[in-house]
């Protein structure tokens, strides 16, 4: 194909221009071509930062959803410890403000000595509500320099929870020591550190968590247990708890998202309430969750449906 021909077809040919052999070095023509070349080297470099953006995302979605994978019966065997049986002859009631920052729990509490707070934020409705029956209650969060509400029963600490000892944080067993009322089922617990409570309680003592009476806690993080460090950290954890603690309600926080794993839907976010069987006897469980107590933690969206939660 000649000069002329090739460049007639390719490139003139869009911009209504033909080219004659005598007019080779035309002026205007030869700007028409640069101006040409220079469109179709933007276009190929826009095509090109389209392609990275788009492989960019695609891996990033790739690795979400590897992070979800999991084996059903390995997430079955977790998921079972969440099952809620009922504590014999104690009524639940709902504690703390409405919507977010209200938990359910037995309605008992003679004989608790002290209470801890593990994550305040802004909103201290639980601790008030403790402390308003005459029980110490002492609050713990690293991320806020003081509490939001003041009481004669209450006392804040900017300190961060942990697992294991470190010179900027405390474990549970610590604060028991010094704080915490002697003997088993005489002291309570509300825990709400954003996937922090994993490794505290994956690290902690059951003969410090049996001095709990009730433990309330807000585990996140669902996604993540076809991650095996998070799941195995997950695991022991809730074989801890369960050595001396039966799930007696269960509630599912609508913030956050149902997730699938090991094709199981579960919700990211789950409300706990834990109670000890130094102190209750328990039997199978006939309710159906959420509750008339339960509240959804965004109110303008409705509450998941988690039906009797058996697994």
């Amino acid at each position: 194909m000649g000069l002329a021909r090739l460049l007639n077809t390719y490139l003139l040919a869009p911009l209504n221009l033909r080219l004659a052999r005598a007019a080779l070095t035309d002026k205007k023509l030869v700007r028409a071509l640069d101006e040409r070349l220079k469109k179709l080297e933007k276009n190929s470099a826009d095509v090109l930062a389209n392609l990275a953006r788009r492989e960019k995302r695609l891996a990033s979605l790739d690795r979400r959803l590897r992070v979800h994978e999991a084996d059903q019966d390995a997430f079955f065997s977790l998921a079972r410890h969440f099952s809620p049986r009922t504590a014999i002859g104690y009524p639940k009631i709902r504690i703390g403000r409405p919507n977010d920052g209200g938990y359910v729990q037995l309605e008992d509490f003679d004989g608790i000595s002290a209470a801890f707070s593990f994550g305040v934020g802004k909103d201290a409705s639980w601790d008030v509500a403790i402390a308003e029956r005459g029980i110490p209650t002492f609050q713990f969060d690293h991320t806020i320099e003081a509490s939001p509400e003041t009481h004669a029963k209450l006392r804040f600490f900017p300190q961060k929870i942990v697992g294991t000892p470190e010179e900027d944080g405390v474990t549970i067993g610590a604060l028991l020591d010094f704080y915490g009322g002697d003997g088993d089922a005489t002291n309570l617990l509300k825990i709400d550190i954003e996937g922090e409570e994993w490794p505290v309680f994956a690290n902690a003592d059951p003969r410090h968590l049996r001095r709990f009476s009730q433990i309330v806690c807000e585990f996140h993080n669902f996604h993540l247990a076809g991650n095996t460090g998070w799941y195995q950290a997950a695991k022991w954890a809730m074989e801890n708890l369960a050595t001396d603690f039966e799930v007696i309600h269960v509630h599912a926080n609508n913030n956050s998202n149902y997730v699938l794993v090991g094709n199981v839907p579960f919700p990211q976010t789950l409300e706990v309430t834990f109670a000890n069987r130094s102190r209750y006897q328990f039997t199978e469980c006939s309710e159906t969750f959420p509750t008339p107590l339960d509240q959804a933690n965004k109110s303008d969206v409705a509450d998941f449906y988690l039906g009797r939660f058996q697994f």
